[in-house]
């Protein structure tokens, strides 16, 4: 009996870290699987949900969300500017006022 006792003993330590390795892959692809869910659903509120679903689609889609934000960035660059230019002019009219 207590052979038997000893065996189970031995097999379980020998189990314990085959059990913390499976948990721990477990856990590492529940949190893979979280990103994968943050991505999609980041992409999804971000280029609206295709009418079909295929690689194309999404492509243009994603083509689509790029373009769209290059040209904000460029209207946003262009009123910089501008702001810029004015704030010269501002700038210069106060230092022409001052010397006179």
């Amino acid at each position: 009996m207590q052979g038997r006792v000893t065996d189970a003993e031995d097999e379980l330590a020998e189990l314990e870290p085959k059990r913390k390795q499976a948990k721990k892959e477990i856990n590492d692809a529940g949190r893979k699987k979280h990103e994968v869910f943050e991505v999609t659903y980041a992409l999804k509120n971000a280029m609206g949900t295709p009418d079909v679903y295929d690689s194309g689609q999404i492509i243009a889609n994603a083509k689509k969300w790029a373009d769209d934000l290059i040209a904000r960035e460029d209207e946003n660059a262009r009123q910089k500017a501008e702001n810029d230019r004015r704030a010269r002019l501002i700038a210069d009219k106060a230092n022409k006022s001052m010397s006179c």
